[in-house]
């Protein structure tokens, strides 16, 4: 871990996103390999991969990106948690990952795997799509019910009732990120 390439994430700090300005230093001990940092101007703690595609993923980063090359290569999810030695869900999880952070997906294959422009971009193009015909495949079918919520007065009233916030988010996701990708393209 290098600690002077960390910065400071709190965005009300003084050193916010400052590289190298001797505020970030490693927090008590490591657990399960992975060091805590703080930042000694405003005291908050962090990981080093808070805010990038490997946060909070039980998998090693070299991992992730290769399979992320064996997606765009054509194999199933269960083929590609074979070939990286985990299990299918920590494959999905990482893929899924990979559609919300395209853009240091497509950063990191360039420049840690030497994956050429053009390559990386259909990858991630890939990885978007999948992402988001996979959300929609879990809507089709389902109907919107309605629920009874309380209103400030005490009175009932009958509203809409929607998907999971977490499933609609994921769909515009990865909407916008295939429109990204096509805006790119042009």
């Amino acid at each position: 871990m290098d600690v002077e390439r960390a910065a400071c994430l709190n965005r009300s700090c003084a050193d916010y996103a400052k590289r190298g300005a001797g505020n970030v230093a490693p927090a008590g001990r490591p657990v399960r390999g992975r060091q805590r940092l703080r930042c000694r101007t405003c005291g908050t703690t962090f990981v080093p991969t808070t805010g990038t595609f490997m946060y909070r993923l039980r998998i090693s980063e070299d991992a992730f990106l290769e399979a992320a090359m064996l997606h765009y290569g054509g194999y199933s999810s269960r083929r590609i948690a074979q070939a990286v030695g985990v299990s299918h869900s920590t494959v999905l999880r990482a893929l899924n990952r990979a559609a919300e952070y395209a853009d240091q997906v497509k950063l990191a294959l360039i420049r840690e795997r030497q994956v050429p422009q053009d390559v990386a971009d259909r990858a991630t193009e890939l990885i978007c799509w999948r992402a988001a015909t996979k959300a929609v495949q879990r809507h089709s079918g389902k109907r919107r019910t309605t629920r009874r919520t309380r209103q400030r007065d005490g009175s009932l009233r009958d509203v809409a009732g929607a998907w999971a916030d977490e499933d609609c988010d994921g769909i515009l996701v990865a909407i916008y990120r295939l429109r990204e990708h096509a805006h790119a393209a042009h």
